[in-house]
């Protein structure tokens, strides 16, 4: 069974096909980079010829400078070529499986076996592998902190907390509510009984991580923060015309505001509608999380759609104007994915990583009831979802007197709400 570096073979064969495939689709399916994507390219092309985080000529701290960073790398090693950056990630989202393989491996081989091989042939993993976005690199962070997370509970040694504390911070330059995620990490690895020597080592290689871009806003924005986009994506998830998603606000009063004060104005605007309408505010929450767990209409639209960049054209029509094979196979993944690793999740042990992903799914889905859904977003919870998918289908007979009355409960309420969202977005669009 053992092949190089102990490794299944059958892993093996896995991993450097859908390597293959992801390369492949990548050389082959090149296509304009738009919204989000073109904003990561300029500034990452300014900070690689700069060394300047920049804006119009204006120092900036909008975007999270995580990922706008790791393509810097990339364009100041390799030259202005986003192809060479999405082919990095590629390698890095082929790699995600890897590192699932032996986050999952105390559960048997079994299960981490097919936890990885779920993750290596998922079709939403090979989009975004092709698609100038952070999404891709923050499934493959979450992933290698919770393998190091492991570690640091379960090895004594030294270099754990660093690497933990350093993969905990990059994820909090690239989306800073993580840096609550880290808090809570840590403090889940304090209580259980870890050495505080250890976790001040990850305190202070997290620190070193995120305080170096703090300074920096601080001394050019006049605020230490991770980024200033916090106030207006509170104010897009809530406002007389919010819906649930993202959606551009175009106001003038916000036009106006450099970009510290108006994170300021839009955040109080935004917190005075939550106060002032916390009914709506309850009910606008359901709608983000309906936003955050519908189909992978996104990914598809922007990988495959004639138009994606065209606003003048509603997102349902360039949504239908796909092949329905196309949409069955990447839908179908997401949803056999998403169900099995919630049967998997119900069933699983307390264990390690059963808390670390608790704790962000938890965290995950508190933020978005705040701000704004996106299927986009549900992606960095994927590849814990192939891990308990894993466990789901390699379970016996006898794993199911582990489902407890109220884990039934859960776990139908939870499918029965998932069904009913997906079967009236599939009404509404087709």
């Amino acid at each position: 069974m053992a092949f190089s570096s102990g490794l299944p073979k059958t892993l093996v064969v896995i991993f450097m096909l859908a390597l293959m495939l992801r390369i492949l689709f990548v050389v082959i399916h090149q296509r304009p980079l738009f919204s989000d994507q073109r904003e990561y390219d300029s500034l990452a092309f300014t900070l690689s010829e700069s060394g300047e985080y920049q804006k119009n000529g204006e120092p900036t701290a909008y975007r999270p400078v995580g990922y706008p960073m790791f393509l810097a790398v990339s364009y100041k090693l390799f030259g202005h070529r986003p192809l060479i950056s999405l082919l990095l990630q590629a390698v890095i989202d082929t790699l995600t499986g890897l590192l699932l393989y032996f986050t999952a491996l105390p559960k048997g081989q079994r299960v981490a076996l097919t936890a990885a091989s779920f993750w290596l042939v998922y079709p939403p993993a090979i989009l975004y592998s092709a698609l100038l976005l952070s999404e891709a690199i923050t499934a493959f962070l979450l992933v290698l902190t919770a393998f190091l997370f492991r570690c640091v509970l379960e090895s004594s040694k030294s270099w754990f907390p660093v690497a933990l504390g350093l993969s905990l911070g990059t994820l909090s330059l690239i989306k800073p509510w993580m840096a609550f995620f880290a808090i809570l990490v840590i403090g889940v690895t304090l209580l259980s009984g870890t050495s505080f020597r250890k976790i001040a080592v990850a305190i202070g290689a997290f620190l070193l991580v995120i305080l170096p871009w703090m300074i920096r806003n601080s001394i050019t924005m006049g605020t230490m923060t991770l980024s200033t986009n916090s106030g207006m994506n509170l104010y897009i998830g809530n406002n007389p015309s919010a819906t649930g998603g993202y959606r551009s606000i175009s106001s003038e009063s916000f036009q106006e505001e450099d970009e510290v004060l108006l994170n300021k104005k839009a955040f109080g605007a935004g917190l005075h509608y939550m106060v002032e309408n916390p009914g709506t505010f309850f009910v606008l929450g359901l709608k983000k999380l309906a936003h955050l767990f519908r189909s992978e209409g996104e990914v598809l639209v922007w990988s495959f759609a004639s138009s994606p960049w065209d606003s003048a054209i509603p997102f349902s029509e360039k949504y239908r104007s796909l092949p329905i094979s196309l949409v069955t196979i990447v839908n179908g993944g997401y949803i056999i994915l998403l169900l099995t690793g919630l049967f998997g999740l119900f069933l699983s042990d307390n264990d390690i990583i059963l808390r670390y992903f608790v704790i962000f799914f938890l965290l995950t889905i508190l933020v978005h009831f705040v701000f704004f859904g996106g299927s986009r977003f549900h992606f960095p919870l994927m590849p814990f979802f192939a891990l308990y998918s894993g466990e789901a289908v390699t379970m016996r007979k006898n794993d199911l007197q582990r489902l407890v009355l109220w884990k039934k409960a859960a776990l139908s309420s939870f499918i029965f709400l998932l069904i009913v969202l997906w079967t009236y977005e599939f009404t509404v669009t087709f």
